[in-house]
Formats: C-alpha cells, structure tokens, sequence
C-alpha cells in the first residue's frame, strides 16, 4: 500500500514535498502575469492612401478590389473596413484564436499584392500597409508643455521622432500609435489670385517641384573600368538633389520670362516647415497634447511591459527640451495590479478562514498543521506546472487558487478525521490508526480527484474564447486537485502517524462545548435522514421541488459572457450635426471638460478632436477618455464607475451642441472597441446607402425605445451635406483642358495634392501643395480657380464643371463585402448582456426589411458562439463524472445517487442570480456550476463510498445509509464548511476586478450552503432507493441481520 511505503520512509514523502514548494516559489517568480489569457484573436490591417478622394470613391478603387482578394483567406472570422473622406482606406482582418499571425499576415499581404493592379496608381504610388494590428492597448501617454512654450505641432513630432521608437524596441510592445500625428510635411500653399496673374494652375506648381526636387545618385569620379588609364583615386559625387528647407522650396523656378527671369515658387506660394494634416487634434486637462497609445504583444507579461515602458519614459525624460513632461493618461496594468493585488489578498485571507474552520472541528494545532502544509505544497506545485504549460497569473488562473485554497484541505481532513476516530475507538497507536484509516479512504480520495477531475476534462475540449477561459481554468484546478491527493497519499499519512496521539483533539475550556455541539447537529442530521427514509413522500417531493426549481432557474436566469470590471477609465463619444467644422468639434469638447473635469470620482480629462474610436476619423466627431480616481479613494455608491457614466451621461444629454454618452472598455481588453453590445447591421444587397442610411436610422431609433437600452450608436451616416462637382468632359476636351488637371485644380484647392518626398532629421516626409485657408472655406471659392490649356491660356475652372448640394456618406463601412454600420448600445442596470442581444434579436426581426440583416463583433460574437455551450458543457460534465464512476464501482445504477445529489448544488448556484443585482448566468458562473457538480458528487461519493461498504458486509440498504451518514457527517460537514467560509472574501469584494470575483462568488457560495444541508440530507435517501433498486435487478436478497455485518464491517 503506497501510503504504509511513505509512512515507513517519512523523509522520501517530506523531500517530494520540499521540491514541489521550491520548484513552485522559483515559478513564482517567472510566471507572468496579466488580467486575462491570451485570448485575443490575431488581427492584421491593411491601410492604403488616396489623398482627396471620396468615401464612396475609395469604396468602388479601393476596398472592393483589395477586399476581393483577402477574403476567405484561412482561419478568418470576419473582415471590417473603413472606407474614409480623409482619403485613408484600413481593413481589418480578425482570425481565430491560435492562427500564427505572422503566416495570416503573409496570407494576406500576397492576397494584396493580388489586387494591386487594380488598384490607382496614386495608392499604390504611396504604398499599402499590410502589418499585424495589436488590439490590446497597453498604456495612454500625453506629452504637454505645462506653460504652452511647445506648440501642438512641435509635441507630436517630438513623440514620433524621439520617443515613439524607444518604446517600441522594448521587448513585449507590439506597436506604438499616435492618436493623429501632426507628422511634418512642407506644406506649399498656393495663391490662386497670383497664380492666376501669372497663368499658373495647381499642375504647373506640381511638376515643378517633381522635377527640381529629385534624389540624384551622380556616381563617382575614377570608378571602373579604367580602359587604359591609370587612376589612383575614386571620388564620390554628391549633389543637392533632395531640396531640405522652405528657403530651398521657396526658390524652385516655376516658368522663365522673356526678360530673363523667373517666376519662383515664393512669387506665388507660402512655403513652411508645417503638419501633413490638420484632421485631428488633442489636449490633456485643457492643455495641447500628442496622445500615443502603447500596444501590448500577445504573450507579453503586461506588468513586464508596463513598467518597461514607464521606466524608458524615465530615462527620456532626462533629455526632455524645457516645459516637456509626460503623463499617463491610462494604464490598464494599474487595474491589472490592483485586481491581482486583491486577489493575492483573497488568497490569504482564504488560507486564514480554512485554517480557522479545520481547527474549529479538529481542535488540537497539531493537527490544524496537517491540512494547513497542504495549502501551499499544492498551490506552489500547481503554480510551477501552470508556468511550464504556458499559462499565466491571471484572473482565471487566480481564481482556481482562490477555489482551490477551499478543496486542497479536504483530503488531509478526511484523512485526520478517521484516524482519530479509530484511535478513540479502537485505541490503537498514531501510526497503526494512521495505516487502518488510510485503506478504509485511500479508495475514496482517488475516486473523488479523478472524479473533480474528470468534470473539468469535456471543457478542455471546446473552441475559441471561452475553451481557452474554461481550459486555464480546469487545468489549474484540476492540477491542484491532483497534487492535493498527492499530498494527501504520501505526506498526510506520515504527519499523522508523527504529530497525532490519543486525546490530542480533546478540547480544554470552553472549547469542549465544540464537540457536543457538533455531535447534536450531527445526531439531529441523522435524525432527519431517518425521518426522510421513513417517509419517502417528503424526500420525493423535495428532490422534485429542487430538481424542478433548478431547471426553472437555468432557463429563467439572464445570461451574460464577462461581467463589465471597472477599469478605473472611461471614454466618451461625442458627435456634432453632419458637416460641423473640426473647429466647432473643438470648442464643444473644450465645453465638455470643462463640465466633467471636476466631478466627483474623475482624476483627469484628456480630449481628441477629430477622432473616435467609435465613429473613426471626421470632422464632427471626438473622444474624451476620463481617467478616474483610484479605487480606493472612490468607495462611495455615487463614485463608481457605472454611477459615473450615469451621472455624466444625464450631464451630457442637457448639453445640446452635440450627442454625446459614455461607455467602458470591453471587459477582455483587445476584443473590440467598447463594452456593451457591438454589432453591425448589413446591406446585403449592397443598395442605395441612402435608402441603407435610412433604415439604420429607424433600428437605431427602435433600440432606444427599448427599456433594456441606456443608449444606441451608430457611426455611420449619409446624411453628411456635400457638394457634387461634375465635370463636363466634352467642353475640357474642345478647349484642350486635361480633366487631370481639372481634378488637380480642385484637390489643390480644397483638399491636398501629394508631390514627392524631402528629408529632415533622417526622416522622410511628404510635400504637399494646398490652397491658402482663406481661398478654401465657401463653395464660391472655386470661382478664383484656374486650370490651363495645352496652348497655356489660363481658363476658369468653373467653366468645366458644374456644382450642386448633395448629402453623402464621410465614411462607409463594409464587412464581409456588404456595406455595414456599426451599432453600439449600452444596457442600463440590471439587464444581462444575454437579455441585450436577445433585444436586439427582436427589435431587428420586427424593424429591418427584406434584403438587411445584421451580424455580430466584438465580445458579443463571443458572448453568441458560446451561447450554446452552456447546456452542453453542463451535461458532458455530468455524464464524464458518472461514466468514471460506473468505472469505479462497476455498476450502471449505483453512480446515479451520486449524480442525482448534484442538482441540490446546481439549484443553489443558480438562486443568488434571481436576486443579486449585475449577477447573470456567465462563464465565472459556468465554471463555478462546474466545479460544484464535482464538489457535490465528491462529497456524495464520501458517504456513498461507506454506505457501500457497509452494505458489503451484510447491512440493509436502510441501515447502511444511516451509519455512514453518522460516521461521514464530521468531515464532509467540516469541508463543506472551509469551502464556504473560504470564498466569503469572493462575496466582499469591491474595486478591480470585484464583478468577476462577485460573479463566481456567490454562485458557489449559495451552491455549496444548499448542497452541504438539502442534498447532505439527501445523499443516504438517495443511496436508499438505487441500492434497493439494483439489489431488486439484481435479485439480490436483503441480509437478515445488520447486526452481523456490524461485526464484519469493523
């Protein structure tokens, strides 16, 4: 018998002890660490430029082609584009959970290569970007100039220049991005009245610089072949090719004159060293700022990475020019510390509670110690072989130790509890109690590990998300489980056999009340396990009022995916009418910090004009992210984080210049833009945008009326007033005009026209010719416009075309080759995310035509795919664990008492998610049913397993329920009772990361209080009715005297 092997070896069993906690505290110290596994699906963009073209433009030459190609490439889930007026074409290709991004990124890039023929000479002039896409933002950061001495201009170059590449050197940081970078250009702004005067159009200033801006290579002097000279030294040409100042621009000859002048590039052109664009722009608590994102790899330690980035910004800080500083303007790893932080502290506080329940029923310290060495030989066991499969310290992982500390003791206690009851009983010595008690639970201990195990093993086995959730979980768990039963074979026994003794649990003073206590629960549970066996009436309609309950609940309860954390951020979207300038976009945005700067529970306020991360890049849009008050300092009802966005959103709705509401982040960082319901309705008939504009408009209006709704968006809009410019072709032609020229002319002055490149500071930046400010802000401006013949007659450019007021879409979405919009809606308190899609379900079937439909993104698609899981994961746990147990005990029937008691803890976790408002039917809540149904048949298993036994050697069915009820009570009730008290700090929870340790808190709480009363109760009734039912299949006859089994069975 193995444990007679340790126990005769004691130092072999406290050596394979000391190992496993070295080896675990050396992982400790390796393992990474992060809010949750790496679970985000690789995701490649394609991003390609076409300065001054269209939305609908770049739609038809751009994303249909490209798109085209890409899709169907392998293991993609969906692709989502943006086709923009900014001239910006991106698609975004998401794929499953386990694609190597590297091969998905090369897919794509030759799938690409593919459509570029197709594609205008201007894109791919400029070149097309095809490059993995971390979603998963790491860090904000804000440079300021404290006293304004650093323009906007000067921030943004500074960050690209001198920081953004640093950073991105750092190891685990997968891109650095600028949130609109004021990259510099020279920027060439025409006068249309003195080109005018001088027969000059946008086309002559364009070619100019193309031919005296060039980067010249003129070779060498005394290079081969020499033929038959003699030369003994080579010299470099060097020349001025590449112009590099706006002194050197400015001087570019545009025409000769008869006189023997010229006409120069300054006689009809303002040249400056300024920004590429001017689309975007951002300030932090009111100050101008360049805002930067940090994007984390897949598989980095975000801590790591985080204080890696932190520490570089120390460093660079050292060289900041004067009035330069930095700050965060959001860290994700600061929840992540704070959350993980709580949880080492649940951990702890754990481990105290368990330990304070076992000595509360054992009584002697000495045997406290027992189960109290099991905690930690376990968990650092289980922590060195999660760091060698791969996983992380997560908030799943955390979690299965906090679940973990409750169970790791039970086998230890089992063990202690019989030996001393048979060295009172049979007054045997420590180490002869030791090996009698450990054939009679050896056989027990190995059942129920492999049985918790066993119904972990189906949810290994599932894809996407949620697999990847429940595996980190089963594993970790099911690891500890078995290093627990480990523990419990070979170093339990030998600290029994050594620290145990005769009277040892015998209390003193007032402690000796405990025991007599214990035993009137213990006589009363017996009495009424009689009672219930006398009566089978009650018993049937108890195990049917429960069972009829739980199937109730389950299909009653609200369902939901992750419950929403608090982050300890929001953000805010704000949308102006169609067409408002970026210069109004900016005054609403400075109105609304100003109004929510200080309120309560708000640290700082940083705004981005021009930019959302739900509507994308217009003018009429921006973004606030609001940074909030540490959790500790926000631990009043009004200062959390959906009291916040509440209050605000009431704020913000009396502020009539714009729309504006707030939102969080996804629960799981990376998956998606924002929290809440994501989805996209679809054309798919690829219609009329206008007629597709309006029936976005009527389901947006229809979400809003729904109860279950807080707010509805949509970036997407066709409504944006334009002016169409139609070209008359024939009158170009008959008066020689290019309609190249004609649409130079016009980008020139309303838009910009991309020339060639210049160097500074090693960097290569674009030349762009615009038309000066004041000849671009009315329609009539285009009257000053002139455009030239090929006989260089200087024409008006509104002789060829004719323009007239049209409503247009700024941006066009498409996904899956159908014209999309995005939707985003937020559900108010107290409905589930399950009850929000099945809302929105209803509200799409009764309000969207024929020929409309819709699709998922984001956390939604993840929270619908794992939808039809939950049923199937519960039942393929069930029948594992009762397929190991027909194993086990070589019978089809018996394993069905074991089984039938689990729905008493299923109908327990299920309660509290009627009545604890936020509380849904989510994974935590999934993987805490899990774990309770091998729980609740672990513990059936402990008194079956003596019942069977007993019945073995002669007694009745009946009689052999009762005594093993008697004799299982103490130590089923007392790990029941450190399994209780153990997750109580799970219930208390508050700050980072509390919804999720709330969320699988009290399911597991309520479920093991029903399991350890109601279905202790039950578990000899239920032993009852299948034995007597096998026995009778069988035509086994019942024994005559219990008696004589008595003796047999001691």
């Amino acid at each position: 018998m193995l444990p007679r092997f340790f126990i005769d070896r004691p130092n072999f069993a406290l050596v394979i002890a000391i190992i496993t906690v070295l080896v675990g505290a050396i992982a400790s110290r390796l393992v990474p660490i992060a809010q949750f596994p790496d679970i985000t699906p690789p995701q490649i963009q394609v991003i390609a430029y076409y300065p001054g073209a269209s939305a609908s433009l770049i739609q038809k030459v751009v994303a249909s082609p490209i798109e085209e190609q890409v899709n169907g490439v392998d293991n993609m889930i969906y692709m989502s584009s943006i086709s923009s007026s900014e001239g910006v074409y991106t698609l975004s290709i998401i794929f499953n959970i386990g694609t190597d991004p590297d091969i998905a990124e090369v897919q794509v890039e030759n799938r690409v290569a593919l459509a570029e023929p197709d594609l205008p000479d201007a894109v791919t002039l400029l070149g097309i970007e095809t490059q993995r896409r971390s979603s998963n933002m790491l860090q904000v950061i804000n440079l300021i100039s404290p006293n304004n001495t650093h323009d906007q201009l000067f921030l943004s170059n500074y960050a690209t220049n001198v920081v953004q590449d640093p950073l991105s050197r750092i190891s685990g940081v997968g891109d650095v991005s600028q949130f609109g970078p004021l990259d510099y250009s020279m920027r060439v702004w025409l006068n249309p009245e003195k080109m005018a005067a001088l027969n000059l159009d946008a086309s002559d200033v364009a070619t100019a610089i193309e031919a005296q801006n060039i980067e010249a290579a003129p070779g060498y002097v005394g290079a081969p072949p020499f033929g038959n000279l003699q030369t003994d030294f080579q010299f470099t040409l060097e020349t001025n090719g590449l112009l590099e100042t706006a002194e050197d621009f400015e001087n570019i000859i545009l025409s000769a004159e008869t006189d023997g002048s010229y006409v120069r590039l300054k006689d009809v052109a303002r040249v400056e060293l300024a920004s590429e664009d001017y689309n975007i722009s951002s300030s932090y608590n009111g100050k101008p700022s360049a805002i930067f994102a940090i994007f984390e790899e897949s598989n980095a330690n975000a801590i790591q990475v985080a204080d890696a980035v932190r520490d570089r910004m120390v460093d660079l800080a050292k060289q900041f020019p004067e009035d330069l500083e930095y700050v965060f303007a959001y860290d994700v790893t600061t929840a992540v510390r704070v959350s993980i932080r709580e949880i080492f502290e649940t951990l702890l506080l754990t481990s105290v509670l368990v330990i304070s329940v076992t000595f509360f029923f054992l009584l002697s310290w000495r045997a406290t110690i027992i189960p109290a060495i099991a905690i930690p030989v376990s968990l650092l066991g289980t922590l060195a072989l999660i760091y060698l499969i791969g996983f992380s310290a997560n908030m799943i992982t955390l979690f299965a130790f906090v679940l973990a500390i409750t169970l790791v003791v039970d086998d230890a206690i089992v063990i202690i509890e019989n030996t001393e009851r048979i060295m009172e009983e049979e007054d045997l010595d420590a180490r002869e109690a030791t090996l009698k008690a450990m054939t009679q639970v050896t056989r027990p201990i190995i059942a129920t590990t492999f049985v918790l195990a066993a119904v972990f093993v189906p949810v290994c086995f599932f894809p996407g998300i949620t697999g990847e959730l429940y595996l980190q979980f089963a594993l970790t768990i099911t690891v500890a489980f078995l290093l627990s039963a480990v523990n419990a074979l070979t170093l339990s026994p030998v600290l029994c056999s050594k620290l145990l003794s005769r009277g040892s649990g015998r209390p003193k003073g007032i402690l000796k009340a405990i025991p007599s206590g214990v035993d009137k629960v213990r006589d009363l549970y017996v009495a009424c396990v009689k009672l219930l066996l006398r009566v089978p009436i009650i018993s049937v309609v108890l195990f049917a009022a429960v069972l009829v309950g739980a199937v109730y609940l389950f299909k009653t309860t609200p369902t939901g995916f992750i419950p929403q954390e608090d982050n300890g951020i929001l953000f805010v979207n704000v949308e102006l009418p169609e067409g408002a300038s970026l210069q109004r976009t900016e005054a609403v945005l400075a109105k609304i910090d100003a109004e929510i700067r200080d309120h309560k529970g708000v640290s700082a306020v940083t705004t981005i004009a021009g930019y959302s991360i739900l509507a994308y890049a217009r003018s009429n849009v921006g973004m606030v992210i609001l940074l909030l008050d540490p959790w500790g300092e926000r631990t009043t009802p009004d200062t959390q984080w959906r009291a916040i966005m509440q209050s605000l959103n009431v704020k913000l709705a009396a502020m009539p210049d714009a729309t504006s509401f707030v939102f969080p982040l996804p629960s799981i960082p990376g998956i998606g833009s924002a929290g809440g319901l994501t989805g996209e309705l679809l054309d798919e008939e690829n219609g009329s945008i206008t007629d597709f504009d309006a029936v976005k408009n009527a389901f947006v209006a229809a979400l809003r009326k729904e109860p279950e709704f807080e707010s509805a968006f949509s970036g997407f809009s066709a409504n944006a007033p334009q002016y169409f410019v139609e070209i008359d072709r024939d009158r170009a032609e008959a008066l020689e005009v290019s309609v190249y020229d004609i649409i130079v002319a016009l980008e020139a002055t309303f838009s910009s026209v991309y020339v060639n490149n210049f160097v500074k500071d090693d960097r290569v930046y674009w030349v762009v010719i615009s038309t000066e400010p004041e000849y671009r802000q009315k329609i009539s401006d285009i009257d000053g416009v002139y455009v030239n013949n090929s006989d260089g007659d200087s024409l008006p450019l509104r002789t060829f075309i004719t323009v007239s007021p049209t409503l247009g879409a700024e941006i066009i979405y498409r996904f899956n080759l159908y014209t999309s919009a995005d939707v985003t809606a937020q559900f108010n308190p107290g409905v589930s995310s399950g009850e929000a899609i099945q809302k929105f379900i209803e509200v799409a079937e009764a309000n969207l035509p024929k020929g409309y439909g819709y699709a998922w993104t984001g956390i939604t698609l993840q929270e619908v795919l794992a939808s039809g899981l939950v049923t199937l994961i519960l039942v393929l746990a069930v029948v594992f664990a009762y397929l190991f147990m027909v194993a086990l005990y070589e019978s089809w029937i018996l394993p069905i008492s074991v089984m039938a008691s689990t729905v008493f803890a299923i109908f327990g976790a299920l309660i509290p998610l009627q009545f604890v408002p936020g509380l849904s039917n989510d994974i935590y809540v999934q993987i805490g049913i899990v774990l309770l149904i091998g729980l609740a048949a672990k513990k059936a298993i402990m008194v079956v397993e003596f019942a069977k036994n007993y019945h073995e050697a002669g007694y009745t069915p009946y009689e052999a329920a009762v005594k093993a009820a008697h004799i299982r009570f103490r130590p089923v009730t007392m790990t029941g009772l450190c399994f209780i008290f153990g997750v109580v700090p799970l219930l208390l929870s508050s700050g980072a990361g509390a919804a999720g340790r709330i969320s699988i808190g009290y399911p597991v709480f309520f479920g093991m209080i029903i399991d350890s009363t109601l279905g202790l109760l039950m578990i000899p009734v239920l032993f009852v009715w299948i034995q007597n039912l096998s026995d009778r299949l069988l035509g086994r006859r019942t024994p005559p005297s219990g008696e004589q089994g008595s003796a047999k069975a001691s």
